[in-house]
């Protein structure tokens, strides 16, 4: 596929707004069950919000919070950079970019059952 003059596998682009999508729609789903969670109050009277706290304060949780900032900042950098090799047939940036995506994956897989956990617990509360 010729695109602005350069040929562009056309999976690459299917591939690169499949996953923007994905993590667009998974965000967006995130946000929209922490707005309607975090002001509710649990069994012992405190909200999300105070929970989190709490939590953020334990020593295995520092670690996690350390790595946050990164984790947030990852996809925006990984899709820049898979987007700008793409442009410019840099092969470099287009893997840099897909293993900053995939650090963030692994990141992501990590706490996972620390998530599950917290939101089977704030749902058998409910």
């Amino acid at each position: 596929m010729l695109l602005w003059g350069l040929h562009i596998d056309p999976l690459y682009v299917v591939l690169f707004f499949a996953t923007l999508f994905i993590s667009g729609a998974s965000q967006l789903y995130i946000r929209k069950t922490f707005g309607k969670w975090s002001g509710v109050t649990n069994s012992s009277g405190l909200t999300g919000v105070q929970i989190g706290e709490k939590l953020v304060a334990g020593v295995a949780m520092k670690a996690r919070a350390f790595l946050v900032p990164a984790v947030t900042f990852s996809p925006i950098a990984s899709y820049l950079l898979i987007f700008v090799g793409l442009i410019f047939n840099l092969a470099g940036l287009f893997w840099l970019g897909i293993i900053v995506f995939g650090a963030m994956v692994v990141f992501n897989l990590m706490t996972l059952p620390v998530e599950i956990g917290a939101s089977r617990r704030a749902l058998a509360r409910r």
